[in-house]
């Protein structure tokens, strides 16, 4: 008996039949073909003594498959068997969509996610990763599942789906899509507590950084001008720097803040202030001896 070694699950797998005889003329009959004991179906022998029967029902694994010749008037029925395996269906794996793209850092980008076979639906569980950084998983749903994530760093990503595979369908791994990210914008505003304030009192200024996608962190460095009185570290999205070193004379001084950022968050310098620093009063008292 002929048969494919191994045939993907629900492709047609065709086993063909050849019946023999010992004096050298071809049998006549029919043949009945079986999965160990489930009938698969009976042919008829044809004029080379041969005839196939095709299945495409056969479940994944390895399967005994026994054709049984009843045989006619002049010859004697016989059997024979042979081993073939039913092999899980392959399956292709695709990130089909990334919205939106290009994105900022922190913003949500929903990932579509749609897994194929050629002749049934997949079914399973896909996750998705970014590097080592896994990014979640979603359930297959008629073939497609997403997922929507806000854990992008910003630079060029390249996203991968993988499907492990299920009892009937073969593991696959997608191409990788690349997923443009930004760093998230920033707004920076810089205000002065005492706005007006003696030579020698110390002046506060406070700095507040804000973004409509992520939650900015790290320095922000304050300026007189073109010289920086400090540094301050932000939380929750604000700092403050004290000073008591400005002078009256160049009043009033033009104060500014600026972001230094992070590796996903953009810089921002916040619009000029002024801060306005009078003399210290005094008094002169002339007096004769």
């Amino acid at each position: 008996m002929a048969l494919p070694i191994s045939t993907p699950w629900l492709e047609t797998a065709t086993f063909t039949v050849s019946v023999t005889s010992g004096d050298g003329t071809t049998p006549t009959g029919s043949v009945s073909v079986y999965d160990a004991s489930t009938l698969i179906d009976t042919c008829t022998l044809g004029e080379t003594g041969t005839c196939s029967v095709s299945t495409s029902s056969l479940t994944v694994g390895a399967h005994t498959i026994r054709a049984v010749y009843t045989g006619d008037a002049a010859r004697a029925g016989s059997n024979g068997s042979i081993g073939t395996a039913i092999t899980t269906a392959a399956t292709t794996v695709t990130v089909s969509d990334q919205s939106p793209n290009p994105s900022f850092y922190g913003q949500p980008v929903t990932l579509t996610v749609t897994v194929a076979s050629a002749r049934a639906v997949p079914s399973g569980t896909i996750t998705v990763s970014d590097g080592t950084q896994s990014l979640g998983s979603c359930t297959l749903s008629d073939g497609t599942c997403r997922i929507t994530t806000s854990a992008l760093l910003a630079g060029t990503r390249s996203l991968v789906a993988r499907y492990p595979g299920a009892a009937t369908f073969a593991a696959s791994v997608s191409t990788a899509a690349v997923q443009t990210v930004a760093k998230a914008e920033t707004r920076t505003v810089v205000t002065a507590l005492t706005p007006t304030a003696t030579f020698g009192q110390l002046v506060t200024f406070r700095a507040t950084v804000d973004s409509t996608t992520a939650t900015p962190t790290g320095y922000v460095a304050i300026y007189d001008g073109a010289l920086q009185l400090g540094l301050c570290y932000l939380q929750s999205g604000a700092c403050e720097l004290q000073s008591s070193t400005l002078s009256a004379v160049g009043s009033p001084h033009q104060i500014r803040a600026n972001y230094l950022g992070t590796n996903n968050i953009a810089v921002s310098t916040s619009a000029t202030i002024g801060q306005v620093i009078t003399t210290v009063a005094s008094a002169t008292t002339v007096t004769s001896a």
